[in-house]
């Protein structure tokens, strides 16, 4: 995916005015966290996203609508119960944003496993409650339904119930076994926690297969054209 600066702040700029007409006092919004995630995620230029949580409306999930509005994508949101997943049609509906949500009910970890192409997955780290889909096993399994084309990026949102003090390696991440996991594995994983939101989050981006010769070759060509651009938009 190549960054897409326009698309970032058109989706950071639509987020936050999202948040500040919003009066529906039954969504918690975390305008901080929802503004990066949207912006991350359309800057990235993300066609197929996921949003795993156990409540109707989290900001992830205002955010990653608002992202897929502005790519042209489309936002699976997967909930564990019928109720919660009406809840979330309602309030999709009611912010004119259903129309690029995809309503999944069931486990997430088997729900994934029907898809391969993923660029951008937020997970609540509420998810837990879903029964038979430890975060574990859950991050895992999302090396087999990301795009293979990448990178591709997972955040865990409410990062082991805390608020980090400043940005952190993965050494002391909920997702920290995982990720060394994958790297056992030959996936080429990069992790970073955040101090975003009332428990931060961790952000992981996902690479595919190393390739050390072409891992070697790319830098080579980056250390000989990188230059530094600044670009201003007006409304």
């Amino acid at each position: 995916m190549v960054w897409s600066p326009l698309h970032a702040m058109q989706a950071y700029m639509h987020t936050l005015q999202l948040c500040k007409e919003d009066d529906n006092s039954s969504v918690v919004l975390e305008p901080k966290s929802m503004e990066f995630i949207s912006a991350l995620a359309a800057g990235n230029q993300a066609q197929l996203m996921a949003d795993i949580s156990s409540v109707p409306i989290s900001p992830s999930t205002l955010a990653l609508a608002v992202a897929a509005k502005q790519t042209g994508g489309l936002l699976l949101c997967i909930r564990p119960s019928l109720q919660t997943l009406q809840q979330t049609k309602t309030h999709l509906q009611n912010l004119h944003l259903s129309h690029v949500v995809d309503l999944k009910l069931g486990n997430p970890c088997e729900v994934l496993k029907q898809y391969h192409n993923i660029d951008f997955v937020v997970i609540n780290n509420d998810h837990h409650h879903n029964q038979g889909c430890s975060l574990s096993l859950l991050l895992l399994g999302l090396e087999l339904s990301m795009n293979p084309n990448g990178p591709s990026v997972v955040v865990v949102m409410n990062n082991g119930g805390r608020r980090p003090s400043s940005s952190s390696s993965s050494s002391s991440s909920c997702g920290h076994e995982v990720v060394r996991g994958l790297r056992g594995r030959g996936v080429h994983v990069e992790s970073v926690i955040l101090p975003i939101g009332d428990h931060g989050m961790e952000v992981i981006k996902i690479n595919g297969k190393e390739n050390k010769h072409h891992h070697h070759h790319h830098h080579q060509e980056v250390g000989r054209r990188s230059k530094r651009v600044f670009r201003v938009y007006d409304d």
